[in-house]
């Protein structure tokens, strides 16, 4: 399981049931609720599922320096410490 601002977009994977060799942008995705699924877009089997980010998860990530989370706090709040 990843987290959403972890490196899984560029992480590198290999289907354990086809073969299938690609990047989670070139793989297929199915959203749920908390979180998605990384599929193979060959034989959909499934090789991570990715947490949807929280509120929680975007600030210690913005405070981390992310620039994707950074982005999404500035669309909700100007205080990025969560006082606003």
């Amino acid at each position: 399981m990843s987290d959403y601002f972890s490196s899984w977009r560029d992480r590198g994977f290999t289907c354990g049931q086809c073969a299938w060799t690609g990047t989670a942008e070139e793989a297929s995705h199915e959203l749920f609720a908390e979180l998605f699924e990384v599929n193979c877009p060959q034989c959909d089997a499934r090789l991570d599922l990715v947490l949807l980010p929280t509120d929680a998860s975007i600030r210690r990530a913005a405070k981390q320096g992310h620039p994707e989370a950074q982005e999404m706090l500035s669309k909700f709040t100007k205080d990025p410490e969560g006082e606003a």
